[in-house]
């Protein structure tokens, strides 16, 4: 890439994450609940080294949203680290880009469970990632990331609908949910459902995308805070909930 491309792309990147981080702090300002820095949310936090890969890059979308935060990789690889998850389970696995850093920051003898539709349903929309202009297969798509690195073995991939998947095996067994799948309603809530049915003694969940890209995800979680004890992450675009932590 010449180096007049590089700067306009990293000109585009700054202006799009900047617009980003605007309307993210309009939007939570209208529903935010438990708005805290994720040291208030888990004391001695701040201690945890985190590790990512391929994330000093960041990729666009079709429509120029940033697809992953570097901000919310370290949020939650830092939440995998402090509270010792040994079984980590997301709900949507794209790319791979997010199980990569999961598999990275948890332990040798962890597990990540991670599920994703059918791979043609993704082809057209992945294959307009930024990845350097390579071209992907339908089958390669999903899971792309982490597919030839030495962390695939720690990875269980999983293919079917959230709406429709029977988690019940997980039930009560999952340290960390990670939910990143459909962003519709309906989906958001059933997603939601299953997480807290999966959640261990110890369990945590992390929402991600609650920015006003996805008015789904945010309607839905300001109903979920009525419930449950919700906190928004100050500087990123997830909402968790602790189980007994």
């Amino acid at each position: 890439m010449s180096n007049t491309l590089i700067k306009i792309y990293m000109g585009l990147i700054n202006r799009v994450g900047f617009l980003r981080r605007f309307r993210s702090k309009l939007i939570h300002n209208v529903y935010s609940f438990n708005s805290l820095p994720i040291t208030k949310v888990f004391p001695g936090i701040g201690s945890v080294k985190i590790d990512l890969i391929g994330l000093e890059y960041k990729y666009l979308g079709d429509d120029g949203e940033i697809i992953t935060s570097p901000n919310d990789m370290v949020a939650i690889c830092a939440i995998i680290k402090h509270i010792g998850a040994k079984k980590i389970f997301e709900l949507g696995t794209a790319l791979g880009l997010s199980t990569l850093q999961f598999v990275k920051n948890s332990d040798d003898d962890a597990i990540i469970y991670t599920i994703e539709r059918e791979a043609a349903q993704y082809s057209k929309t992945y294959r307009s990632y930024f990845l350097n202009e390579i071209d992907l297969t339908p089958e390669q798509i999903v899971g792309w990331y982490y597919k030839n690195t030495d962390f695939k073995n720690k990875i269980i991939q999983l293919r079917g609908d959230t709406l429709t998947y029977d988690f019940g095996l997980y039930y009560n067994k999952i340290d960390l949910v990670f939910i990143d799948a459909c962003h519709g309603f309906r989906s958001v809530e059933k997603d939601s459902h299953t997480a807290l049915k999966m959640l261990s003694e110890k369990g945590v969940i992390v929402w991600h995308d609650y920015n006003i890209a996805f008015p789904d995800v945010i309607k839905y979680l300001h109903r979920l805070s009525k419930k449950i004890r919700l906190y928004y992450i100050t500087g990123t675009n997830i909402v968790v909930y602790k189980k007994n932590i």
